[in-house]
């Protein structure tokens, strides 16, 4: 067929479909022609609304029975304090240390306070010592207050633990502290007993600070002597020496030793 005489037809079946239309209205009496305008033109917000509150009513059965996610929950459990002991060093001092248990498999405290608090018999306090330190995840560790001098012989010594905040730390830095068995013997010059050793630092960090924790045990196993130092800015790869020493003549004693060397990972300035 002829494109113009295609065109020509479509035309005419349009026209033809607008006067059915216009007769359709116009059979209408004025009022009903009205009232129909007023209900084609109500027919396009009302489809939307219809739509609008169909789509709300669906969104809302649904956040009733779809599954929801809650935020983390964790059960936590105290720090355990094992043993408290007080030792006597010389003179009017003395040491204490808290052996602690962190009972949480997978949660640790970046920031562990404790109070060591030394009363004379009738309970009176006689010096109360503070610190901070840091718990990994089911460890056992030992708190230690190297020297503190009493106007008296201490009857006991309470620990506690304050304000333990437990995290779940999933990116805790492995910091390798390798610790070959040290020596340890009494002298004369000065005289007591000394631990000597060393320490190499295997990680990649400048370790800004290292405490060493010595624990000194008799035949019986009971600690007899406890003590700690500090080393400063320990490079990666560094083998460091450390001395301990008690103004105690110890060896005759000693059954083993436990030198804890340690760094804190949590600490972001302390890995540099």
């Amino acid at each position: 067929m002829d494109p113009n005489l295609e065109k020509q037809k479509i035309t005419l079946e349009i026209e033809e479909k607008e006067l059915e239309a216009r007769e359709f209205v116009e059979s209408y009496g004025p009022f009903r022609r009205y009232l129909l305008i007023v209900v084609a033109i109500l027919i396009i917000p009302g489809f939307f609304a219809a739509k609008y509150i169909t789509a709300a009513l669906y969104v809302s059965n649904y956040s009733k029975t779809a599954p929801a996610a809650h935020p983390a929950s964790f059960v936590t459990l105290p720090a355990s304090i094992v043993e408290t002991k007080i030792l006597a060093v010389a003179g009017n001092s003395y040491s204490a240390y808290a052996l602690v248990k962190n009972q949480n498999k997978d949660l640790a405290d970046p920031n562990l306070k404790y109070v060591f608090n030394f009363s004379d018999s009738s309970g009176k306090l006689l010096a109360s010592v503070s610190g901070t330190d840091f718990l990994l995840p089911g460890q056992l560790k030992y708190l230690i207050v190297p020297n503190v001098t009493l106007a008296e012989a201490p009857a006991k010594v309470e620990v506690s633990l304050p304000d333990q905040t437990w995290q779940k730390r999933l990116d805790i830095p492995n910091i390798q502290i390798d610790t070959p068995l040290p020596t340890h013997a009494d002298s004369q010059d000065p005289p007591g007993f000394a631990i000597d050793g060393t320490f190499r630092n295997q990680s990649n960090f400048t370790l800004r600070t290292v405490v060493i924790k010595g624990i000194v045990h008799d035949r019986n196993n009971q600690v007899i002597a406890v003590t700690s130092r500090v080393e400063n800015t320990v490079s990666p790869k560094q083998l460091r020496g450390y001395h301990l020493y008690w103004p105690q003549f110890l060896e005759s004693s000693v059954s083993r030793l436990e030198i804890n060397v340690e760094t804190d990972p949590f600490d972001q300035a302390n890995l540099q």
